[in-house]
């Protein structure tokens, strides 16, 4: 059972990452490109 709630848990922490990755996605975007070619 605790294994299925870690699941649960990481798949709650993935989905509210996505959430906030996508408000601003374009943003974070050009950072992570602008740190790997500079």
């Amino acid at each position: 059972m605790k294994f299925v709630k870690r699941r649960l848990d990481a798949g709650k922490f993935v989905a509210d990452s996505a959430v906030v990755a996508n408000q601003s996605a374009y943003a974070d975007m050009t950072t992570f490109l602008s740190k790997q070619l500079y």
